[in-house]
């Protein structure tokens, strides 16, 4: 099979904004849940925890992070995350002479919406001045 080569991607270390746009499951060799964070420009990233949840696991906590309530007996699901916008940080590994980019687990959260700026207060007005009322016409000068 034909695959295309692409180019080689860095991602700087620090904080990120992206979209969540998969949740994956795999076995070998643990069961680890994988979050799939696309940042803007299209570059994947994903954040793997343990398929164990917990209100003290790690993916327990990255559930409640983005406001899933964990009730003991219940069941949660991972994948109502897809879509959820989210803020994290990463960091570079290397690895046998390789770096890759690495999303720090516990830094994956819920992205908070900006907060409004607050209101100006406004400027004290001169007792000189009128507030409110425009100020009287001016009359053209005579021709």
């Amino acid at each position: 099979m034909k695959m295309p080569i692409k180019p080689s991607v860095t991602v700087e270390d620090g904080l990120h904004n992206g979209t969540i746009t998969a949740v994956e499951y795999r076995t070998d060799p643990y069961n680890y849940t994988d979050v799939l964070i696309e940042l803007k420009g299209g570059v994947t990233v994903k954040s793997g925890y343990p398929s164990l949840i917990t209100p003290t696991s790690r993916l327990g906590k990255l559930l409640t992070r983005f406001g899933m309530p964990l009730v003991v007996g219940r069941e949660a699901d991972p994948d109502s995350l897809i879509g959820r916008e989210t803020t994290f940080q990463t960091t570079t590994e290397e690895r046998a002479g390789s770096k890759y980019c690495k999303v720090l687990p516990e830094s994956v959260g819920q992205r908070k919406k900006p907060q409004a700026p607050e209101p100006l207060q406004a400027e004290a007005v001169k007792a000189e001045e009128p507030a409110g009322e425009l100020p009287p016409p001016q009359t053209p000068p005579p021709q």
